[in-house]
């Protein structure tokens, strides 16, 4: 596991010695990541190490079905007695490998970065975030009708705000991060990482352009800090009374949430709409300008 301290001014290759090895032996570990594009770089390579606990585990597993196989029960406990210590020792050892530990000095932490940290506080109290995946306009009234009289459709799916460190990071400190469909983004001192299945981009906060509005929704299930605006019905007639040629025809809340709508560069554009309405614009006020 490689230890990196934020910190260092350009410090050159740190050579320590290593644990339980003879005076002579010395490990050399790699200057610390100077940027974001350095720390998405380590981690890549360190999700290409071989992976030395997936060896033991399918090594011994298929030791122990060839035991199985031959009726070799008491080669089987034999194997089974040596494998699952090797495997948990392994596994450890090759996690600790990969790792890339980095420290901050909490004290030197810019009002920058504090500032954004709090920024996502107003996200955090929400009691329901999702994204805004998709925005479509209903024309006419019959298809307007038939969605409890809206007159867009759109598709939503749940995300959430944390912090949590990236894969192969531990550090100190706590990240801020947004966690939707498009990827999960990390919010670290440096920069911005965005890991979307195997591929990791690493963003400059000058990149990153949010902003914030209101958006109505007709939400069947409203969370407790909705702000609720008024009820539609779920087939209603154009004057909004409810059309009684439906047997099963119920009011629907009509809530007032926020959004915060990232830019992340030209091409991601991000749109998470918050229970609470007012959280949007807190975020907004409180995010800092880069």
């Amino acid at each position: 596991m490689a230890w990196y301290s934020s910190d260092s001014p350009d410090p050159e290759p740190n050579h320590v010695q290593a644990n339980n090895y003879p005076d002579s032996i010395q490990v050399e570990t790699p200057p610390p990541p100077k940027n974001i594009e350095q720390i998405s770089e380590r981690i890549e390579e360190s999700a290409r190490l071989f992976n030395f606990k997936s060896l033991t585990f399918w090594s011994g597993a298929a030791l122990l079905v060839l035991a199985l196989s031959v009726k070799a029960g008491e080669a089987f406990l034999i194997i089974f007695a040596f494998w699952v210590p090797i495997h948990i020792i392994t596994r450890r050892w090759d996690k600790e490998r990969r790792f890339i530990k980095i420290s901050y000095d909490a004290g030197s932490l810019t009002e920058h970065y504090r500032s954004l940290i709090r920024s996502f506080g107003f996200l955090e109290e929400n009691h329901k975030l999702s994204t805004l995946d998709r925005s479509e306009s209903i024309f006419g009234f019959h298809e307007q009708k038939r969605h409890a009289g809206a007159s867009s459709l759109i598709d939503m799916s749940r995300c959430n705000v944390g912090k949590t460190p990236p894969p192969w990071i531990r550090s100190n400190i706590n990240f801020s991060s947004l966690h939707t469909k498009q990827g999960s983004f990390y919010f670290l001192p440096e920069g911005i990482l965005l890991f979307n299945g195997l591929k990791i981009e690493p963003l400059n906060y000058s990149d990153v352009k949010p902003s914030y509005s209101f958006e109505s929704v007709i939400d069947e299930n409203p969370p407790e800090d909705a702000t609720i605006t008024g009820k539609t019905w779920k087939h209603p007639n154009k004057d909004g009374s409810p059309d009684r040629r439906f047997s099963v025809n119920y009011q629907i809340p009509i809530c007032l949430y926020g959004k915060v709508i990232f830019k992340f560069g030209p091409d991601i554009k991000i749109e998470v709409v918050t229970s609470k309405k007012q959280s949007g614009k807190y975020f907004y006020e409180s995010y800092p300008k880069f």
